[in-house]
């Protein structure tokens, strides 16, 4: 039996600057990818004002009579903490399920969880506010 397999035709070999030249001007290549949206998880110098909420909402976790409710309000005040303990759910139901709100979210990690992503943040913000002092920040 003879072999039937077909070579593939060797592809041509142009840089950027030679297929640059025969592209029509003023049309220059364009992205299909859109700008990423910022990420909401991250820390901006403006957060830095917002360390209020953040001391009520660690008076409200030590005091065992505090009500889920207050808990929520303290946690939207902040919406870069919204946005890590929601990320924090996501993570706890899956990927593929969409968590509907902060209530929920607070639901499905609890206290510690909420501890755990409040730690991180308070830690992020001690190393922005050591990078703005230190004239390094992004």
């Amino acid at each position: 039996m003879q072999n039937t397999r077909v070579k593939p035709r060797p592809r041509s070999r142009l840089d950027a600057a030679e297929s640059a030249d025969w592209r029509p001007a003023g049309r220059a290549r364009t992205s299909k990818r859109a700008a990423a949206p910022p990420d909401p998880c991250r820390l901006v110098a403006a957060d830095l004002a917002r360390l209020e909420p953040i001391h009520q909402l660690l008076s409200e976790l030590n005091d065992a009579y505090a009500g889920s409710r207050r808990v929520t309000e303290l946690v939207a005040a902040m919406p870069v903490l919204s946005a890590r303990c929601l990320r924090a759910a996501a993570g706890r139901v899956g990927a593929d399920v969409e968590v509907p709100s902060i209530e929920r979210a607070l639901n499905l990690i609890g206290n510690r969880g909420l501890e755990t992503v409040l730690l991180g943040l308070l830690e992020d913000l001690t190393i922005l506010k050591a990078d703005l002092e230190a004239g390094e920040a992004p």
